[in-house]
């Protein structure tokens, strides 16, 4: 994750991250339409959020892809304008108490459908034991210090944070929040942490080079 300062809205594997218009990893076009199908992992959701009257911004989505030297491929999603961000619960993982008291659970329902930009997991399972979880302010799994964080506000705002460092901020009333590991880029700046590839859990037959997802923020505030 990359931390910046405050985002324009937002969601989150064990989670489910939303996007919607207001009326993040796997993103999809606005117009691609959802699934109805029970997530098995917690997801996040981004939507737009409606502003003052005389003042619109679009919601929008830009996809770029850019093709490394080593061959691989590197698709960007930068979502921008008036959005709101969603963390729904996953069908299997966490397993919870807490996951029948949350409103936002394993379904993108269809209010949510009609107003979806895209939706990408929520990171490593809660067995990995990589960050804590928290949602709707019920606490799944206990936030730790020093790990980058994806906040949420009740109004569907959002923004990336390292907990106990920069967040929760005075005065900030997280919602939900959705830790993985330590920071990869800060200010601008790979981190000492990116160099370790090896902490990043296992991957498919040990492989190195497999499909990765990450969640960012730049300067402008814009979640990508």
């Amino acid at each position: 994750m990359v931390h910046r300062g405050w985002v324009r809205w937002v969601r989150l594997i064990g989670v489910l991250g939303v996007v919607l218009v207001a009326t993040a990893c796997t993103a999809v076009s606005p117009s691609a339409p959802a699934s109805s199908r029970p997530a098995q992992t917690p997801r996040a959701a981004a939507s737009p959020v409606t502003r003052p009257a005389g003042h619109p911004v679009e919601p929008a989505v830009g996809l770029t892809r850019v093709h490394t030297a080593d061959g691989s491929v590197i698709t960007v999603a930068v979502f921008r304008g008036s959005v709101r961000y969603i963390l729904h619960d996953g069908s299997v993982d966490p397993v919870s108490a807490y996951s029948r008291l949350v409103r936002a659970g394993p379904r993108i329902d269809a209010a949510e459908r009609g107003r979806l930009l895209a939706a990408f997991n929520g990171g490593f399972l809660m067995r990995s034991h990589a960050g804590g979880y928290a949602q709707e302010g019920h606490v799944f799994k206990v936030l730790q210090h020093g790990l980058a964080s994806l906040i949420i506000d009740s109004a569907g705002h959002a923004r990336i944070g390292v907990w106990g460092v920069t967040a929760p901020a005075r005065g900030e009333a997280p919602y939900t929040v959705r830790q993985n590991l330590w920071p990869l880029v800060l200010n601008g700046q790979p981190t000492r942490q990116a160099a370790l590839w090896w902490r990043w859990g296992g991957t498919i037959k040990n492989a190195e080079y497999v499909a990765r997802s990450a969640l960012g923020q730049d300067r402008a505030g814009n979640l990508t």
